[in-house]
């Protein structure tokens, strides 16, 4: 599989923070649809999975979007989000880059009404 984004060892910290470019943004078009062309379907079903359980969360009147966990914010397969992780380490613990993530990419947040 073609590597993504700048290596690790070759990036300094400033650049693994703060919002992404839009050349990261093609990168990683071509890699979820790289991962869609590969296993079709799975990424629309973890979705769909996923929105079945945070569902019944979404619709209570006390809770807040805010305290939900981050892992019920986003659905993805884990071996897709290990290699946007490996090109992007900050993507999920920086929440710039997280909003960012999703909104370039919907399908993936749970928040959102498909």
């Amino acid at each position: 599989m073609r590597r993504i984004g700048k290596r690790v060892a070759q990036a300094d910290r400033k650049d693994l923070k703060g919002l992404m470019s839009e050349w990261d943004h093609k990168n990683l078009q071509y890699l979820v649809a790289f991962y869609e062309k590969a296993y079709p379907g799975v990424i629309s079903y973890h979705a769909v999975q996923a929105r079945k359980e945070v569902e019944p969360i979404m619709k209570q009147k006390t809770s807040k979007k805010n305290d939900l966990a981050l892992s019920k914010r986003m659905s993805m397969p884990k071996d897709l989000l290990l290699e946007i992780k490996r090109g992007y380490p900050n993507i999920i613990s920086d929440r710039g880059q997280f909003e960012q993530f999703l909104r370039w990419f919907p399908v993936f947040d749970l928040w959102t009404k498909q």
